[in-house]
């Protein structure tokens, strides 16, 4: 395998984590004791937005990645 692209298989799989959400329970958005209903549905939908704009981020990050070698290794032809 060249060095080069080693090197860029390797940091991928480097930075591939970050790209991974981070597992926050939605109890920590309400507060301690017995709370309402729309307590825990507001906790839970700020969760899933949270979790979304995550998602979108991650995907728009590896389309962008992906095209920008494939766009490198088109060039280099």
């Amino acid at each position: 395998m060249r060095p080069r692209l080693r090197t860029i298989l390797l940091s991928m799989l480097l930075f591939l984590p970050s790209l991974l959400p981070v597992p926050v329970p939605a109890a920590e958005n309400v507060p301690a004791g017995p709370g309402t209903f729309e307590q825990r549905a507001a906790a839970e939908k700020e969760t899933r937005s949270r979790y979304r704009d995550l998602e979108v981020g991650s995907l728009v990050f590896i389309l962008v990645a992906g095209g920008a070698i494939l766009f490198w290794a088109l060039r280099r032809k």
